[in-house]
C-alpha cells in the first residue's frame, strides 16, 4: 500500500477508510505483514487504522480488519520495535504523541471487538506502557490524556484476563431498589426465558408526562423498557394462556395475544439477500378459513417462537418471505435469531409448536437498538426533552446563534410570497430573522395570524411545536418553512439557494423529513418537489407516488450504478463479496434443488434405499409385498410394474384398505389483496433473492428421482384433455390433488414408531403417509448437513455485503438536499443518519409517533427540530392497552412538550369543512375553530336533503375471531348502496371515501361494494386516513351490541379524526343511542346533531328532477326506490328521434346525450321498402336484406344484399367449364379464373417407358423421370445409382469391391473403377524406421517418424519436437521473464533473447513523468514522444489553450499581484518586478465551521486561505511529509515546523487547495536547482498558478516548455540542414550494403533484407539511421569473422570447431535479420560484447588448431592459461571488459610459450570491440536557447559538429 494512498485515507470518512482497508485489492494485508516498515510509515498506518476504528456502522468489516491486525507482523513485531526505541530517539518527542494515541485507540478496539486478542495485544501494550512511563519521567512531553487512555486500555485488558481466569464474566453489583435492576443497554431485544416465564412484574416506570427526568439514562431506560414490554407482554401472556388452556383441554382458537401453529417442522435452510433463512412447514389444515391474501398473519417482520418442550426452550425467528399460495400449503420462510449452529442442529423430524405475537416485531427492533446506542453526551435537546426546561422559552437554532452579532442573520422570505405581488416580494428579500420587530406582517406573507406565528416559530426556535387542528393547513405551513430553509441554506450548512439541486454535489447537511405514514410522507415530499425539483431522496419501498419515482433511493442507487459513479472502494469491495456470495449460492443450489423436489412429487424407492433411509426390514417388506402384488396382476392403468412407493401409497392400481375421506379440499379460496397490505409492512426496498418466485435463476437444476412428478402429471392432464380423454384427465387430476394435499400435511411417525413397523403393507393409509413423511424428513436432514458447511461463511459474506450496500446508500443520502423517510425507516437507517448528521429534522404527524421513535431519529449534530401535529387527533397506539393507561406510553413527545408549557402555536383557521361539520368539534374537542371564507360557499350535496346526517339503527355487530375485529353487515350494505346513489348523482369515485373504525368492517364493505358497481371508491380505516380529506365522507361506526361496549369509539382522538375528514358532505351510520349512553363526548356530539336536525333513523333522499319526490332510506333496500338515482317516476323526455326515454328518473345526462334509444328503427332503407332492422340509436347503414338477382356475366341467380349491384357481385356457383381434351371440369367457383387443368394423370415417357403421375396440363418434355436408372456401368454388372433423367454415360462405378494391393498384398475395399495399383492402402504401416520408431502412418503414405521427443537445450529448458526435426527446429519458446533495466519483465522468449544475453524491446506503457508533470503515453523502450495533453499553465486571467509542448502565448494584461505595500508594473506574462510581501493579511473573514469572524491567516495581497487557526488548528499544524525523493533532497522537517507558532502565517496553493506555513513554503520554492516543476509538499500536485511564486514558476516552466517544443522540433520541425545530413547518411548506408563484397559473399540474404527495409522506411528518422548504421557495422564485422572461420579454421581441419563457429555466427545473423524494431543503446552494447567474444573465440580456435597441427606440447602454465581462456569464451557468463582482458592475457601467454605460430587472425588489436553508433542530438543537452530566448538545436551529424543559426531571429 503506497505512502501517498495512506496519506489520502487520513482525510477520508471512517466508513470509507474501513471498507478500503478490508478490500482484497487494497494491499493492507500485505503491508501489515511487512517486517521492515519505516517509522514514518508506522505512524501513518496507525493513524489510518485509528481512523477506521471510528466507524460504527460496519461492525462485520471492523471485525474483519481487527482479525487482520491481530494476526499480523505489524502487531507482533513492528509496533513492539517502534515503541521500544521512542525514548532513545534524539528528536522532538512531541511528534510521537499522535502515534501513541492512535495505537491506544487501536488496542481498545481490538480488545472490544475480539477479547481473545488480549494475548496478542499484551506485549505491545506493555512496551507502550514502559515507553509512556519513561517519556513522562524525562519531561512533560506526554499529555495527561495519553496516560488516561493507556490506563483505560490497561484496565480493559486486566478485566478480560480476570474473566478468562474465572471462566465467566462477573455480574454487576446489586443496585438500590429504586434504581433499575440492570443496564438497559445490556438487555437483549429478543425475549429470553426469564422474560417469558416469570411471575414477577417487569421493572417499569411510567413516562413522566409533566415534569423533568432525573437524567438522560433514566429517560432512555424508561422509554426502552416500556417499548420492549409492549412487544414482549403479548407473547408472554399468550404463551401462558395457551399452556393453561392446553393443560385444561380447552379450545385454543380464541387466544387474543398470539396465533398458534401446530405440527411445525424446520425442513431445510436456503439463502436470501441478508443471509441464511429456513423453510418451515406447519399444519395448514387447521387454518382453512384464513384468507392469506388479506390476513396479517405471518407477514414480513412478524416474530415467531418455536418450541417442542412446552416452551422450556425456545427458538425465535422473524418472517422474511411469504407467498399466499405457499401459506395455503403451510410453507413460510423465516430467519432465526439464534446462533446458526444451534439452528442447524434442528432436525426436520423435530415437531414444534409455533406461536406468533400480535405485536409487529420489525417496527420495534430498530427503535430498541437505536435507544441502546444513544449516549447521554450525544443526545441533543436534553434541555427540553429530559430537563423539560420549557417555561423559560426556547433558544434560536445554534446555527443562527453562532452567526455574527445577535440579529445579523437575514433570510430571504420571497419564496412564500406570490411573485405578482411585486411590492411584497421586494420587502421580504432580506428579513433579520431574529429581530421580531423587523419581520414583515402576516398580510405581507399571505398568512392568517395563527399561521404567521407558527411560521415564525418554526424558523426562529430550535425546538418548535406547531399544532394543527383538522383542516388548518399544518402541512402547508411545514412546506413553507422548508422552502425558506432551502432558500437560505447558507445559514445552516446546506446547498446554495439556486432553486434546483444536483444530487451528486458534495453537500453533507441535508434536511431530514420524517412522517408517521407513507402517504403523509409522499404528500410532503411532493410539495417540496414542486419548488425544488432536485436533490430529494425518498427512502423506503412503499411509496405510491409516481411523482416521486425518480427520487426513490433504490432508483437513484440504480442510476448511480448505471452511470458507473459508485466509489471505487465500494464497487470493488462489494464485487468481491458478491462474487463470494454467488460462489456459495452455486455450491448450495444442488442440495437445495434436491430438498425442494420433495414437495414436487414422491421420492422413488430407489432414492430412499440408496440414501439408507429404510432399514433392511422395511426395505424387504416394501419390495417383496410389491413384487407379489405385481406378479399376477396388471395395474388399472394398463401398465405393469411402476413404482413401489406409488402403489404402496394407494396412487397406483392396487386396492388399499378403506380410508376415511380426510382429504377434503377447498378449491375455491377467495384471495383478496389488501391495497394497504403489501408483502411487507416495513419500509423496505430490498428484494429477497431467495428461492421463491422472485429468486429464480436460469441454471441447470439437479435432477431428483421423483415418481410421480406433480409437474409432469399436470402436463399429462393437459395433454389428455386436448385428446378428449375426459375420464383419464379427471382421474389424474384427483391423483395429483391427493399428492399435493398429503405433501402439505406435517404429521409424521416418530423414530420409535417407525422402528416398530414390521410389514409396511399392513399399515392403514394415514400411517403409510406418516411413515413416508418420516423418510422424507430424514432425506432432508441428510441434504441439510451438506449445506451446513456453507451457512456461517454465507452469513458473514451477506453481512459484509449489506455494510457495503449501506455505505453506498450513505454516499447517496449525504449528497441530497432533503431526505424523506418514515419513523420506522429512520430507526432502521439510524447509523447512516448519525453519519450524515442532518442539522434540521422536521417531523410531520409528530403527535401520532411514539416518543422513542423520534428520539432515535435525532443525531448529535441536530440543531433544529420542528414537530408538526395535533395531539387532540390520533395518539400513539401501543400494542398493550395497560401500558398506555398505567404508564402513559400513548403520550407522544409532542403532547408531553405541550403539557410542560413548551412554546406551541395552534393554528385556528380551518380551510376544509363546512361550518356545521366544525361545530361537531367545538367546543367538545377544541375550544375554538374559526372558518375560512372559502368553506362558506360550498355547493349542497345533490340528491340528499342534508349535507350532514347521522343515521341511527340498532342492528347488532358481528365479532370476527380470525381478524380480531368487528363488523356490521347492515351498515356495510347501507353505505355501499348510498355510495352507488351518490355516484348516480354525478359525483366521481375520487370524490367519495368510505371510512370505518374497524378492519373487519373494511373487509365487509369492500366485498359488498363489488356487487354495487362502486369501482374506484376508496375504503379505508379511520386511523389510515389521518391527515387526508375528501369532498364526501361516509362513516361506518360499526359498534352495536347489548353490552354497550363501544371500544375505540370512546377515544376522543379517534373521534376527532373521524368527524373532521369531510369537506362538503358528511354522512355516518351507527347505534347512536348506545354511543350516547357510554360516552359523554358522544352525548355532546349527538346533542349538537339533534339541534341541527342532522340525526334520525332514516336518511331523506330528494330527487333532483322532482323535488317533491322524497325517499326515506332506512336500509339498503330503500335505495332501490331510486334505481337510476332519481325517483320511481318515468323520465318521459321526448328524444330527438321522436321516441320517449324509457328509463326511470335519472339526474345524470339530463340532455340525453349519452342515452341510447332501445326502440326499433322505423326508417326505410331502399326503394323496395325494406325497413332498418337495428335499434333506434344504432347507425342504419346499407340495406342488407337478401334478394334474388341475376348475375350478368354467367346468368346465374344469386341471393345478394339489396344494396349490392349484380355486376359487382362474385358468383358463388360452381364453374361448369371443361379445361382439357380429357373432359376435366374446372373445380373452382364461377367468379374465379379457371387456369390450367391440374387434374393428376398417368403418362408414359417414350424413351424409358416409365410411367409417372403428373398434372394434366404438363408436357412430358417439361417433366423429368424420377425412376431409378437401370443401366449397367461396369463389367461386374453394377447398375447406375442415379435417377433415370440424370446423365450416366461415362460415369465411374463407385461400388466398393474387395481388391488386393500389389505393393503390400493387403486387401482393401476399393471403388470398382479404380485400379488396385493406384489405390493408397489404408492399413497401418508398422514399418520400423531408421530411428528405431514404428511408422504410424498409413501403408500407402511415405514413411516419416511422427514420434514426439523431448530435448533438453543448453539454456536448461526442454522442448518437445518430432523425431525428424533438425537443429533449426530446436528453438526454445520459454518465456524470458528477466527483469529489464526499466523494471519490467521481458516479454521475449529464451531464443529471441539469446538465453537472456539480449532482450526484445519492452512494450509496456512508459508512464514516466515528463518534465511537464504529465505521464508519458508511449511504449517503455521508445524515446518519450512529445506530450499531447492540454497545457495546464494558467494565470489569473485564463488558461493556455495550446497543447502541452506548444509555446504559451504570454498574457499581456496587467499583472494582478498587488497589495498596499508593493505593486507589479509588468504585464502578466513577464517576470514580476516586485518582491514578496511578508506582512500579514489585515482582513477578517467568516469561519466556515464556527461561523464567527476571525483574523485571516494569509499574507497581504494573497488569496485568503479558507482555514481558521482556531477551528482548523489540527489540520494547519499537521506535519508535512514529502515523497522519498523529496525527503532525500531536502529536510522537509527543517522547512515546515513553525506551523504551531502563535504568529504563523499561511499561504494557499490554488492548484490543490492545501494551506502551508509561508516561511517554510518560501524556502521550499527557493532552494534546489532542479528544473522540474515545483510540487506541493503534501500531495505532489504541480504548482502552476500562484502569484507569490510566479517568477519561480516561470523559471521552472521555461525548461519544460523547451523540452516539449524541442521534442516537436526533433520529430517534425528539424531544420533543413539536419534533413540533408539524414538523407546523405541513408544513401551512404544503402550504397555500402550494395557494394560491400564480404556482405555479398557471406550474408547476401540478410544484406538484401536490410536494404529493402531501408528503402521501405524512407525517409528515415534519426533513430532509424542510427539502428541501420549499427546493423551495417555489426554485419560487416560478422562477415569478417565468417571469412576468418572459412579461411583460417577450415584449413586446420577441425570440423567441430567450424560447426561451432558457424552456429554462433548464424545466431548473430538471425538476430540482425529479425530485429526490425527499436534497439536501445544498452542492447547494442550487449550485442557488441557478444561480437567481441566471438572474435576472440575464433582466435582461440585457430590457435588451438595450429598447436594440434604442429604437435606442440603445452606446459602446465600455458595449458592452464588456454583452459582459462576457453572456459571464459564458451561459458554463459557475461563477457565484460575484465573478462576480455583476462582472455587477452591468456592468449598472449600461450603465444609467448609456443613460438612458431602463424596466421593473421591471431593478431590482437583494438578492432575486436565494435563501437556502437549513438543516437544524435535529441537529448536535453543538445538544445540551447539563443540570446533572445528562442529554442535551437546543435547536433553531431556523422561526426561533424554542425552549428545551426536560430531559425526565428537568425542570430
Amino acid at each position: 500500500m503506497e505512502h501517498h494512498r495512506l496519506k489520502g485515507l487520513c482525510e477520508k470518512d471512517p466508513q470509507e477508510v474501513l471498507l478500503t482497508l478490508v478490500a482484497g485489492t487494497s494491499g493492507c494485508k500485505e503491508l501489515l505483514e511487512e517486517t521492515t516498515i519505516s517509522d514514518d510509515r508506522v505512524a501513518l498506518l496507525l493513524r489510518v487504522l485509528a481512523r477506521a476504528c471510528d466507524c460504527s456502522s460496519s461492525p462485520a468489516n471492523t471485525v474483519k480488519l481487527m482479525v487482520m491486525v491481530c494476526n499480523s507482523e505489524f502487531l507482533a513485531r513492528t509496533l513492539k520495535t517502534y515503541f521500544a526505541k521512542l525514548p532513545a530517539v534524539n528528536v522532538n518527542r512531541q511528534e510521537f504523541r499522535e502515534p501513541m494515541k492512535h495505537a491506544l485507540r487501536l488496542f481498545r478496539e481490538l480488545l472490544d471487538r475480539n477479547p481473545s486478542s488480549v494475548t496478542q495485544v499484551y506485549v505491545p501494550l506493555a512496551v507502550l506502557g514502559t515507553t509512556v512511563k519513561l517519556l513522562a519521567d524525562q519531561g512533560p512531553d506526554v499529555e495527561d490524556d495519553i496516560v488516561a487512555a493507556f490506563n483505560e486500555v490497561e484496565s480493559r485488558k486486566d478485566a478480560i484476563l480476570e474473566n478468562m481466569r474465572q471462566g465467566n464474566v462477573s455480574n454487576d453489583q446489586a443496585t438500590p431498589e429504586e434504581m433499575p435492576p440492570d443496564d438497559f443497554r445490556r438487555l437483549t431485544i429478543i425475549p429470553t426465558y426469564e422474560d417469558i416465564h416469570t411471575d414477577k412484574e417487569p421493572f417499569l416506570r411510567p413516562n413522566i408526562v409533566r415534569g423533568r427526568y432525573p437524567d438522560v439514562d433514566t429517560y432512555l431506560d424508561v422509554q426502552f423498557r416500556l417499548l420492549r414490554e409492549d412487544f414482549i407482554r403479548p407473547l408472554r401472556e399468550g404463551i401462558a394462556e395457551f399452556l393453561d388452556m392446553r393443560r385444561r383441554g380447552l379450545d385454543q382458537a380464541r387466544l387474543q395475544d398470539i396465533r398458534v401453529y401446530h405440527d411445525v417442522h424446520v425442513v431445510y435452510p436456503t439463502y436470501s439477500t441478508n443471509g441464511i433463512v429456513y423453510r418451515i412447514q406447519f399444519d395448514s389444515s387447521r387454518l382453512k378459513g384464513v384468507k392469506w391474501g388479506a390476513s396479517k398473519q405471518l407477514i414480513y417482520g412478524s416474530l415467531v417462537c418455536l418450541s417442542k418442550d412446552e416452551f422450556m426452550t425456545m427458538h425465535f425467528a422473524m418472517v422474511v418471505n411469504r407467498d399466499p399460495k405457499e401459506l395455503e400449503q403451510g410453507w413460510v420462510d423465516v430467519r432465526f435469531e439464534d446462533e446458526t449452529l444451534d439452528v442447524l442442529a434442528i432436525r426436520p423430524t423435530d415437531t414444534f409448536i409455533m406461536v406468533e405475537t400480535s405485536a409487529y416485531f420489525e417496527a420495534y427492533r430498530h427503535v430498541l437498538k437505536g435507544l441502546q446506542e444513544v449516549r447521554k453526551y450525544s443526545m441533543p435537546f436534553i434541555k427540553y426533552i429530559v430537563d423539560c426546561d420549557c417555561a423559560n422559552g426556547v433558544d434560536p437554532p445554534a446555527y443562527l446563534r453562532g452567526r455574527g452579532r445577535f440579529g445579523d442573520v437575514t433570510y430571504d422570505l420571497s419564496v412564500v410570497v406570490e411573485k405578482f405581488h411585486s411590492r411584497r416580494y421586494l420587502q421580504v428579500r432580506e428579513v433579520p430573522v431574529l429581530q421580531d420587530d423587523l419581520w414583515p406582517s402576516a398580510e405581507d406573507l399571505g398568512f392568517d395570524e395563527s399561521q404567521y406565528r407558527a411560521f415564525k416559530l418554526g424558523l426562529t426556535k430550535e425546538f418548535a411545536v406547531i399544532q394543527g387542528p383538522p383542516g388548518t393547513g399544518k402541512t402547508h405551513i411545514g412546506l413553507k418553512i422548508i422552502q425558506v430553509l432551502l432558500r437560505n441554506s447558507s445559514a445552516w450548512g446546506g446547498p446554495p439557494p439556486t432553486g434546483g439541486f444536483s444530487l451528486m454535489r458534495g453537500w453533507t447537511r441535508p434536511i431530514l423529513v420524517v412522517c408517521y405514514t407513507n402517504h403523509a410522507l409522499d404528500q410532503f415530499l411532493e410539495g417540496i418537489a414542486e419548488s425544488y425539483p432536485e436533490g430529494i431522496v425518498r427512502v423506503g419501498g412503499r411509496s405510491k407516488s409516481e411523482k416521486l419515482e425518480r427520487f426513490k433511493l433504490k432508483n437513484i442507487r440504480q442510476r448511480v450504478r448505471d452511470e458507473k459513479s459508485v466509489p471505487e472502494y465500494i464497487y470493488h469491495g462489494a464485487s468481491d463479496e458478491r462474487r463470494d456470495k454467488k460462489r456459495l449460492q452455486g455450491q448450495m443450489d444442488g442440495y437445495l434443488d434436491q430438498l425442494k423436489a420433495t414437495q414436487k412429487g414422491l421420492l422413488h424407492e430407489n432414492t430412499l434405499i440408496d440414501s439408507d433411509l429404510m432399514d433392511q426390514r422395511l426395505r424387504t417388506s416394501l419390495m417383496q409385498g410389491w413384487s407379489e402384488a405385481n406378479k399376477d396382476e396388471w395395474r388399472t392403468d394398463g401398465k405393469k410394474g411402476g413404482s413401489a412407493i406409488e402403489d404402496w401409497l394407494g396412487l397406483g392400481g392396487h386396492v388399499l384398505p378403506d380410508q376415511a375421506d380426510d382429504e377434503e379440499e377447498d378449491d375455491k379460496i377467495d384471495f383478496m389483496e389488501d391495497p394497504e397490505e403489501k408483502r411487507r409492512i416495513l419500509d423496505d426496498d430490498e428484494v429477497l433473492d431467495g428461492r421463491g418466485e422472485k429468486g429464480k435463476q436460469t441454471r441447470k437444476t439437479v435432477s431428483t428421482d421423483l415418481d410421480p412428478d406433480l409437474e409432469n402429471m399436470h402436463n399429462e392432464e393437459q395433454q389428455a384433455e386436448d385428446r378428449g380423454g375426459w375420464q383419464v384427465q379427471v382421474n389424474k387430476k384427483k391423483r395429483r390433488k391427493t399428492i399435493t394435499y398429503q405433501l402439505s400435511k406435517t404429521e409424521m411417525m416418530t423414530h420409535g414408531e417407525a422402528r416398530q413397523v414390521q410389514n409396511v403393507w399392513k399399515l392403514q393409509p394415514r400411517d403409510r403417509w406418516r411413515l413416508y413423511r418420516y423418510w422424507v424428513a430424514n432425506y432432508c436432514e441428510l441434504r441439510k448437513r451438506s449445506i451446513s458447511g456453507y451457512a456461517n461463511e454465507y452469513e458473514y459474506v451477506a453481512r459484509l455485503l449489506k455494510e457495503f450496500r449501506d455505505e453506498e446508500d450513505r454516499r447517496i443520502m449525504e449528497k441530497a438536499t432533503v431526505i424523506g423517510m418514515t419513523t420506522t425507516g429512520a430507526a432502521k437507517y439510524r447509523s447512516i443518519l448519525q453519519a450524515i448528521q442532518p442539522a434540521i429534522i422536521i417531523v410531520e404527524e409528530a403527535a401520532e409517533v411514539l416518543e422513542a421513535h423520534i428520539v432515535t431519529t435525532l443525531s448529535q449534530q441536530c440543531q433544529h427540530l420542528i414537530l408538526i401535529g395535533d395531539h387532540q387527533q390520533l395518539r400513539p397506539n401501543p400494542t398493550v392497552y395497560q401500558l398506555a393507561k398505567k404508564y402513559n406510553m400513548d403520550i407522544s413527545l409532542f403532547e408531553r412538550m405541550v403539557n410542560n408549557d413548551m412554546q406551541c402555536v395552534r393554528l385556528k383557521l380551518q380551510h376544509r369543512m363546512r361550518p356545521e361539520f366544525a361545530r361537531l368539534l367545538t367546543p367538545h374537542i377544541y375550544e375554538s375553530l374559526d372558518n375560512d371564507e372559502s368553506v362558506l360557499n360550498y355547493e349542497h350535496i345533490k340528491g340528499v336533503s342534508s349535507n350532514l346526517f347521522f343515521v341511527e339503527h340498532s342492528h347488532l355487530e358481528v365479532q370476527d375471531n380470525e381478524m380480531r375485529s368487528h363488523s356490521n353487515m347492515h351498515e356495510a350494505q347501507f353505505l355501499a348502496s348510498f355510495c352507488r346513489y351518490l355516484l348516480q348523482q354525478g359525483y366521481s369515485p375520487s370524490q367519495i371515501t368510505i371510512l370505518t373504525t374497524y378492519s373487519g368492517q373494511h373487509f365487509n364493505i369492500e366485498k359488498v361494494m363489488k356487487s354495487n358497481n362502486c369501482e374506484g371508491v376508496r375504503v379505508c380505516t379511520v386511523d389510515n386516513f389521518q391527515g387526508e380529506e375528501n369532498d364526501i365522507i361516509l362513516l361506518s361506526l360499526v359498534r352495536s351490541n347489548d353490552e354497550g361496549n363501544v371500544g375505540f369509539l370512546k377515544v376522543e382522538n379517534r373521534v376527532c379524526v373521524a368527524l373532521s375528514r369531510a369537506k362538503k358532505g358528511f354522512y355516518a351510520i351507527g347505534n347512536l343511542t348506545m354511543l350516547a349512553k357510554t360516552s359523554t363526548l358522544w352525548t355532546k356530539i349527538i346533542q349538537e346533531l339533534r339541534e341541527q336536525g342532522s340525526v334520525g333513523t332514516n336518511l331523506k333522499l330528494s330527487c333532483q328532477n322532482h323535488p317533491d319526490s322524497e325517499i326515506l332510506a332506512t336500509t339498503d333496500d330503500d335505495f332501490k326506490k331510486a334505481p337510476e338515482g332519481g325517483c320511481m317516476r318515468p323520465c318521459g323526455i321526448r328524444l330527438q328521434c321522436g321516441h320517449v326515454c324509457e328509463r326511470r328518473c335519472h339526474p345524470t345526462d339530463p340532455e340525453h346525450e349519452e342515452y341510447k334509444c332501445q326502440k326499433p328503427c322505423v326508417k326505410v332503407l331502399c326503394d323496395l321498402g325494406h325497413k332498418c332492422p337495428k335499434l333506434c340509436y344504432e347507425y342504419c347503414g346499407n340495406c342488407e336484406v337478401l334478394v334474388e338477382k341475376t348475375i350478368p356475366r354467367c346468368q346465374h341467380k344469386q341471393m345478394i344484399p339489396c344494396f349490392v349491384q349484380p355486376s359487382l357481385f362474385q358468383c358463388e356457383e360452381p364453374c361448369v367449364k371443361v379445361l382439357c381434351y380429357l373432359g376435366h371440369k374446372c373445380p373452382k367457383l364461377c367468379y374465379e379464373d379457371c387456369g390450367k387443368c391440374k387434374e393428376p394423370v398417368v403418362k408414359t415417357f417414350p424413351k424409358c417407358q416409365h410411367k409417372q403421375m403428373m398434372p394434366c396440363y404438363q408436357r412430358l418434355s417439361e417433366f423429368r423421370c424420377k425412376e431409378p436408372c437401370a443401366k449397367v456401368v461396369c463389367d461386374l454388372g453394377h447398375k447406375c445409382p442415379l435417377l433415370c433423367f440424370e446423365y450416366c454415360r461415362g460415369s465411374k462405378c463407385e461400388v466398393l469391391v474387395e481388391k488386393t494391393i500389389p505393393r503390400c498384398q493387403h486387401k482393401q475395399m476399393v471403388p470398382c473403377y479404380e485400379k488396385a495399383s493406384s489405390f493408397q492402402c489404408q492399413m497401418p504401416c508398422e514399418r520400423k524406421l531408421s530411428c528405431g520408431h514404428i511408422c504410424k502412418k498409413k501403408c500407402g503414405q511415405t514413411c516419416t517418424c511422427t514420434e514426439i521427443l523431448t530435448y533438453h537445450l543448453s539454456c536448461g529448458h526442454a522442448v518437445q519436437v518430432v523425431c525428424r526435426a533438425t537443429d533449426d527446429n530446436l528453438v526454445c519458446r520459454a518465456q524470458c521473464c528477466q527483469l529489464l533495466q526499466c523494471g519490467h519483465l521481458c516479454a521475449g522468449t529464451c531464443d529471441s533473447c539469446d538465453e537472456g544475453r539480449t532482450h526484445e524491446p519492452c512494450r509496456k506503457p512508459c508512464n514516466r513523468v515528463l518534465v511537464c508533470s504529465h505521464q508519458c503515453s508511449g511504449q517503455c523502450a521508445e524515446k518519450c514522444p512529445p506530450c499531447q495533453k492540454r497545457c495546464e499553465n494558467r494565470c489569473i486571467h485564463g488558461r493556455c489553450p495550446n497543447l502541452c509542448g506548444e509555446p504559451c502565448v504570454p498574457c499581456q494584461k496587467p499583472c494582478e499581484w498587488r497589495c498596499r505595500h508593493h505593486r507589479c508594473s509588468k504585464p502578466c506574462g513577464e517576470p514580476c518586478d516586485r518582491p514578496r510581501c511578508d506582512q500579514p493579511c489585515p482582513k477578517k473573514r467568516p469561519c466556515r465551521v464556527c461561523r464567527k469572524y476571525h483574523q485571516c491567516i494569509g499574507m497581504c495581497g494573497e488569496p485568503c486561505p479558507d482555514k481558521c487557526y482556531v477551528c482548523d488548528r489540527e489540520e494547519l499544524e499537521e506535519i508535512v511529509f514529502g515523497t522519498e525523493e523529496e525527503e532525500d533532497s531536502f529536510d522537509l522537517k527543517s522547512l515546515f515546523g513553525t506551523e504551531d507558532e502563535p504568529d504563523a502565517q499561511f499561504v494557499r496553493l490554488e492548484d490543490c487547495g492545501h494551506v502551508l506555513e509561508v516561511s517554510g513554503m518560501d524556502q521550499w520554492m527557493d532552494q534546489g536547482t532542479d528544473e522540474n516543476i515545483k510540487t506541493c509538499p503534501k500531495c505532489n500536485t504541480p504548482i502552476r498558478h500562484n502569484l507569490r511564486y510566479g517568477n519561480i514558476i516561470n523559471k521552472t516552466r521555461a525548461p519544460a516548455m523547451i523540452d516539449e517544443r524541442v521534442e516537436k522540433k526533433g520529430s517534425s520541425e528539424v531544420d533543413q540542414k539536419a534533413r540533408t545530413i539524414l538523407a546523405v547518411t541513408t544513401e551512404r548506408l544503402v550504397r555500402e550494403f550494395e557494394v560491400d563484397a564480404d556482405l555479398d559473399s557471406y550474408f547476401p540474404e540478410t544484406s538484401a533484407h536490410i536494404s529493402q527495409q531501408i528503402a521501405k522506411c524512407r525517409p528515415l528518422s534519426m533513430e532509424q539511421v542510427t539502428m541501420y548504421e549499427n546493423k551495417f557495422l555489426f554485419l560487416k564485422r560478422l562477415a569478417k569473422i565468417e571469412k576468418g572461420t572459412r579461411r583460417e579454421l577450415s584449413d586446420l581441419g577441425n570440423r567441430s570447431h567450424v560447426r561451432e563457429m558457424d552456429a554462433k555466427i548464424a545466431t548473430m545473423e538471425k538476430w540482425l535479420f529479425r530485429r526490425t524494431g527499436h534497439v536501445n543503446e544498452l542492447e547494442w552494447k550487449k550485442v557488441g560484447r557478444k561480437m567481441t567474444r566471438l572474435n576472440f573465440l575464433l582466435k582461440l580456435r585457430v590457435l588451438q588448431g595450429q598447436i594440434r597441427k604442429k604437435g606442440i606440447s603445452l606446459d602446465d602454465v600455458a595449458m592452464k592459461s588456454f583452459v582459462s581462456a576457453e572456459q571464459t569464451l564458451t561459458s554463459d557468463d557475461a563477457f565484460d571488459e575484465n573478462a576480455e582482458e583476462l582472455v587477452k592475457q591468456a592468449i598472449e601467454k600461450v603465444k609467448q610459450l609456443t613460438p612458431g605460430l602463424t596466421g593473421a587472425v591471431l593478431g590482437i588489436s583494438g578492432e575486436e570491440r565494435v563501437h556502437v553508433v549513438q543516437a544524435m542530438g535529441l537529448t536535453q543537452g543538445h538544445w540551447v536557447m539563443c540570446s533572445n530566448g528562442h529554442v535551437l538545436s546543435v547536433g553531431d551529424y556523422g561526426g561533424d559538429t554542425v552549428e545551426i543559426a536560430c531559425p526565428e531571429c537568425r542570430c
